[in-house]
Order: structure tokens, then C-alpha cells, then sequence
């Protein structure tokens, strides 16, 4: 009878693949995923972190959003500048991430993909 391959998860809680005939152990997918991983969980805590520094003068100097959302005379700038911060959040700390992570590639391999153009201006330009 022929070995059956299948993915199932390993003693390590990783996706492999192995034979499910003898009891063979699963063979782990190559790469690098568990520095992935961890810089999974790093961007995820910094996200967190600075949502909270962000979000932080709102809840210090008692503002409603509901008030906020009709005018935004009489509010600190400090709200305003926390609240467009927030919005930046995960690209701010996927920067920080690329930049500190030992084997992240850096910023510049992160930013590169944005000049990257995949198809021709031409059919960016017909659609406005």
C-alpha cells in the first residue's frame, strides 16, 4: 500500500506534511517561520502599545467622540494629532518592526514594494 502524504500540524504546533502510514513524523515546511512568527507577535504588541499612547489623550482629558464628531473647535490638538495616529498605527509599526527585526529585510525592502509598478500607468491613469 502507498504512503498517504498529509498537512497536519506537528509536535512543535507548526503546518508540516509526513506519511501517515508507520507513525512517520511530520517534516517541517522550510523557511525561516519562526522569526516570522516572532516578528508576527512583535508588530501585533507594538500595535497595541501605540494604539494606546494614541488613544491615550481621549481618555485623559475626558473627550466624547460623539461631541467631537460635530465640531472640533474646542478640542486640544494633542486629540487631534492622538487621533490621527491611531489611524496610522499598524503601517507605523510594521515600520519599526522591518527596521529593528534582525533578518526583516529592513524598511527599504518593505518600501520598495510600494514603487513597484505591476501593471502600466496607462491602466492607473484610464480609471480616474
Amino acid at each position: 500500500m502507498a504512503a498517504r502524504w498529509v498537512w497536519a500540524r506537528g509536535t512543535n504546533g507548526r503546518l508540516g506534511y509526513g506519511s501517515i502510514r508507520d507513525g512517520v513524523p511530520l517534516k517541517s515546511p522550510p523557511g525561516p517561520s519562526v522569526d516570522i512568527d516572532r516578528a508576527v507577535i512583535a508588530w501585533a504588541i507594538l500595535v497595541f502599545a501605540l494604539l494606546f499612547l494614541g488613544l491615550a489623550p481621549l481618555y485623559i482629558l475626558h473627550i466624547d467622540l460623539a461631541k467631537l464628531n460635530a465640531s472640533t473647535a474646542g478640542v486640544a490638538p494633542i486629540v487631534l494629532i492622538g487621533i490621527l495616529f491611531t489611524a496610522y498605527t499598524p503601517t507605523i509599526a510594521a515600520l519599526l518592526v522591518a527596521w529593528r527585526w534582525p533578518g526583516a529585510g529592513g524598511v527599504r525592502k518593505l518600501l520598495r514594494q510600494v514603487t513597484r509598478w505591476r501593471v502600466h500607468i496607462g491602466w492607473y491613469l484610464s480609471r480616474c
